[in-house]
């Protein structure tokens, strides 16, 4: 009896959360945008001080104000599973504890693939165009022509991420032994900083973020692995498959961000670089 009590409760959890996402019409009528982001993903979502920072949350502030209607930000955890779990959580059906359910989520991979693997939202708006690249000092690499520099120089990396498992796996290991693995980028960043590594492997908004505007004696190359066409990739948003109305809305407040000068001056103040998506 506890069971089912539990279990109609989770239900009727989740359809409350859900019930926050169903268009334009409620965000207008109650003054607030929803803005779901990944929580503990520096520099685009993050704590600080008791309070959400990062690209992604300056960029749902804009878009909310663009609106004429204040941003509510709802940070998620990532799921361990997929992304189209974090999809299922933050956006189309929300966690069955009851959080998620937001009107939009931001830093979506936005592709025609994904879209069809994910029928209950809609992927839309990208914003700019992500990389996996690595940070490197130009006195120990001047040039990131090959990997096979990584036979003898170390390069940093946070564990379990896209650059991580391509540079244990390729080349049969190659170069497995000189890859440091951190339990954080935060970790790997100040161990780059200080000079322990000759480079760095993340996402290039990461490394962007880390480096600062004071880059002298570090280079950014793309990743050198010209047949992975995963190494790059729009980052955009999501909504439910059927809010048509809040789609066009948030596409054209962002056309207008960006026409307007606002997203660049949002990538300027955290140090990243504004890349046009590809077909975006």
């Amino acid at each position: 009896m506890r069971r089912s009590m539990l279990g109609a409760l989770c239900a009727l959890m989740a359809a409350a959360g859900a019930a926050h996402a169903e268009g334009l019409e409620p965000v207008r009528e109650k003054g607030v945008l929803r803005v779901a982001v990944y929580k503990d993903f520096p520099p685009y979502s993050y704590s600080e001080g008791g309070s959400y920072r990062g690209l992604d949350v300056d960029l749902g502030k804009a878009l909310a104000a663009k609106m004429g209607v204040a941003m509510a930000l709802v940070p998620i955890p990532a799921s361990d599973e997929s992304m189209e779990d974090d999809l299922r959580n933050a956006v189309w059906k929300g966690h069955y504890m009851g959080w998620g359910g937001a009107d939009v989520m931001l830093h979506v991979p936005v592709s025609a693939d994904f879209q069809r693997r994910v029928d209950q939202v809609s992927l839309f708006a990208p914003y700019y165009r992500e990389l996996i690249a690595v940070a490197h000092r130009s006195e120990r690499i001047p040039e990131l022509a090959s990997l096979s520099v990584f036979r003898s120089e170390k390069v940093g990396v946070e564990m379990r991420t896209v650059a991580d498992q391509f540079l244990i796996t390729t080349d049969s290991g190659a170069y497995i032994g000189n890859v440091v693995h951190f339990r954080s980028f935060d970790a790997a960043c100040k161990a780059f900083g200080a000079g322990e590594l000759a480079a760095l492997a993340a996402q290039r908004g990461q490394l962007e973020h880390c480096l600062g505007a004071e880059r002298r004696g570090v280079a950014i190359s793309a990743m050198p692995a010209p047949n992975v066409k995963v190494f790059e990739w729009n980052v955009g948003m999501a909504v439910k498959a059927d809010a048509t109305d809040l789609r066009e809305a948030l596409a054209a407040a962002l056309a207008a961000l960006r026409a307007d000068g606002t997203l660049q001056a949002v990538f300027d103040k955290h140090h990243m670089s504004l890349s046009a998506p590809v077909g975006g």
